[in-house]
């Protein structure tokens, strides 16, 4: 075996840079670029789906006013049947006393 020479020693180096260099690059350099276009996609998604939210919170805010618009029309149809049903039970208390006044002969 000969002994090693610079010329050898740095020629082993620049091969050995070579091959780290091929290294890095695959296991370390391309699933860096990767992960930042995967990082980038999910950015826009997540600007898509704060749209969308932001959407959502608009439509819930018009179903709760017009929730809120319908329960007073129901309150306020109860509150008149309530009041339609208490003069009807008026009426049949007076017709009932008329009645008793003087009673329908046909």
């Amino acid at each position: 075996m000969s002994p090693l020479t610079k010329t050898d020693l740095q020629n082993a180096l620049k091969q050995q840079n070579v091959e780290l260099g091929k290294f890095l690059e695959k296991k370390v350099i391309t699933p860096i670029f990767d992960l930042k276009k995967d990082v980038s996609g999910l950015k826009e998604n997540v600007s898509v789906i704060k749209k969308n939210v932001s959407k959502l919170k608009k439509d819930m805010s018009y179903v709760m006013h017009e929730t809120s618009n319908i329960n007073r029309k129901i309150d306020a149809s109860f509150n008149r049947a309530y009041r339609h049903s208490e003069k009807l039970d008026d009426h049949e208390k007076r017709i009932g006393k008329l009645e008793q006044i003087s009673p329908v002969t046909l």
